[in-house]
C-alpha cells in the first residue's frame, strides 16, 4: 500500500466518521426535544388534573348548590385564586350568557397547550332551575 491509498484511506474514514457522528447528535438533540415536550404535556395535565379536582371538591363541600345565574363568574374567581404551577399559563374565557368557561393552559414560547370546557351545572357547582310544565307542553312524564 502506497502513501495516497493510505492517506485516501483515511480520509474516508474521517468523512464517514464524521457524518456518523453528526447524524447520532442530529438524534440525540431531536430525543431529547421530544422528551422536553412531554415532561411540559405532563406538567400542563397534572395541573389540569389539579383544577378539576379543586372542582370536585367545591362541587362536594356545597350541600345545597346556588341557582346557575352567576356560576361560572365563581369557578372563575375559584380558579383564578388558585396559584398556577411553574411555567404554565392558565387562561379562563367566560362563555356568553354566563353558563360556562374555557380553560386554557399553556407553557410559553412552546405549542403545547390544553383547553377545557367547564361547565358550572355539569361540575355540580349550581343547579339549574326547575323548567315550568308549561314549556314541557303541560304533560307529565313517565
Amino acid at each position: 500500500m502506497n502513501l495516497i491509498e493510505v492517506l485516501m484511506a483515511t480520509l474516508l474514514f474521517s468523512v464517514s466518521a464524521g457524518s456518523s457522528l453528526q447524524i447520532w447528535s442530529l438524534i440525540s438533540v431531536g430525543m431529547v426535544q421530544e422528551e422536553r415536550r412531554q415532561v411540559l404535556a405532563d406538567r400542563l395535565e397534572s395541573e389540569l388534573a389539579a383544577l378539576e379536582a379543586t372542582l370536585r371538591l367545591q362541587s362536594r363541600q356545597t350541600l345545597q348548590p346556588p341557582p346557575c345565574g352567576n356560576a361560572a363568574t365563581s369557578v372563575q374567581a375559584l380558579l383564578s385564586s388558585r396559584p398556577s404551577a411553574e411555567g404554565v399559563q392558565r387562561r379562563l374565557t367566560l362563555l356568553p350568557a354566563d353558563d360556562g368557561l374555557v380553560l386554557e393552559l399553556a407553557i410559553e414560547g412552546l405549542p403545547v397547550r390544553r383547553q377545557r370546557l367547564l361547565l358550572p351545572a355539569a361540575l355540580g357547582l349550581c343547579q339549574s332551575p326547575p323548567v315550568p310544565a308549561a314549556a314541557t307542553g303541560g304533560q307529565p312524564h313517565g
